[in-house]
């Protein structure tokens, strides 16, 4: 489920994007999964007609187990970004990585959703890689790491109107690890192994 304060829109390059609508501190979570995402494990994805397989790879992500998800709300067109203002945290929640500001787009390194197939990337960040694929993800993690450490201790802290579609347990943990009961798990946990 994707934040309410969000809207989807047109992008001036790259067709639909999702923007905010208001503003989102940091620590924010902007998107979690829930019970009306469509998961697909391997065998029920290759029974389905390639022309439903073509237009729903545009949109699904693999997660560590090599199940495709397909969000079932406009989560499904947060548009990649090599310095994107969300991440996905190690419990599969994404969370804001600063503050984001109304109107400003909602962006995701698309290099921790298990792709299956290198994407040339344009995002036109100074640190753009050029090329996301499944070879340079575990050259990220580190830096992934690095930039969730700095938001996910403001979870506790701002409101969350995702709350109720995160397991009570993810959240407790979240919050003690905040408090410095132990460092923060790595981001790589959500990584297919290759």
């Amino acid at each position: 489920m994707i934040h309410p304060g969000t809207r989807v829109q047109s992008t001036p390059d790259r067709g639909l994007g999702v923007f905010a609508t208001e503003f989102l501190p940091q620590g924010t979570i902007l998107w979690a999964q829930d019970p009306l995402d469509s998961v697909y494990e391997a065998r029920e994805w290759e029974v389905l007609p390639s022309s439903l397989r073509a237009v729903a790879d545009t949109y699904c992500w693999v997660d560590a187990l090599g199940r495709r998800v397909l969000c079932w709300d406009h989560g499904r067109h947060v548009n990649h970004a090599c310095d994107p203002n969300t991440l996905t945290s190690p419990w599969g929640f994404e969370v804001a990585l600063r503050d984001i500001e109304p109107g400003e787009e909602i962006t995701d390194d698309y290099g921790l959703f298990n792709i299956l197939e290198p994407l040339d990337c344009a995002c036109g960040a100074p640190r753009c890689r050029g090329r996301i694929g499944p070879a340079g993800a575990k050259d990220m993690v580190e830096d992934w790491d690095h930039r969730l450490a700095a938001s996910l201790p403001q979870v506790a802290r701002v409101a969350q109107p995702l709350r109720e579609v995160i397991s009570r347990e993810i959240l407790e943990e979240v919050e003690r690890r905040a408090r410095g009961s132990g460092p923060w798990p790595s981001v790589a946990c959500r990584l297919r192994p290759t």
